[in-house]
């Protein structure tokens, strides 16, 4: 309670150390770059040349991947745990589009990796770095019903 005698939750000190704990784990949550477990396929000479959402024609053999959400431009190292065996992919393209599974690798990465012939594999997934050449530049546009400046990709 304060001087006047209001009981007031949201000052307690027991209170804003839980509210600054929870907001540290949530940070902590966020920022957890893995390993992650990832069910992976992969696509080739269906979709050869064919441009992906980054904007660049798809190379069935450069060392590429597909996922749904991760920004474009991030660098994963994708290991197989039956093999060992690891590839160094960036996520230039969205997918895959179907159920369960979480990343479509290039053919030269499951090559790689020694799951072509699997076709469907669970792999580990870490975070290596974001390759900027991905970024794309913001531009200004004006929005002529409120006069607000809008950013468009």
């Amino acid at each position: 309670m304060n001087k006047a005698g209001i009981y007031r939750p949201l000052q307690h000190p027991a209170f804003l150390l839980f509210l600054l704990l929870l907001a540290l784990a949530l940070a902590v949550s966020r920022n957890s770059r893995g390993p992650f477990t990832m069910t992976a396929s992969w696509y080739g000479p269906t979709f050869q040349g064919k441009i992906t959402a980054s904007g660049e024609p798809f190379d069935m053999y450069a060392m590429t991947a597909a996922h749904k959400s991760l920004p474009l431009g991030t660098v994963l190292k994708v290991t197989w745990p039956k093999t060992g065996k690891s590839a160094v992919v960036t996520i230039n393209d969205r997918g895959p589009y179907v159920w369960g599974r979480d990343l479509d690798l290039s053919y030269a990465a499951a090559e790689q990796l020694g799951c072509v012939q699997e076709g469907v594999v669970r792999v580990k997934a870490e975070w290596i770095r974001h390759d900027s050449r991905y970024d794309r530049h913001l531009r200004t546009e004006p929005n002529p019903a409120s006069g607000a400046t809008l950013q468009a990709p």
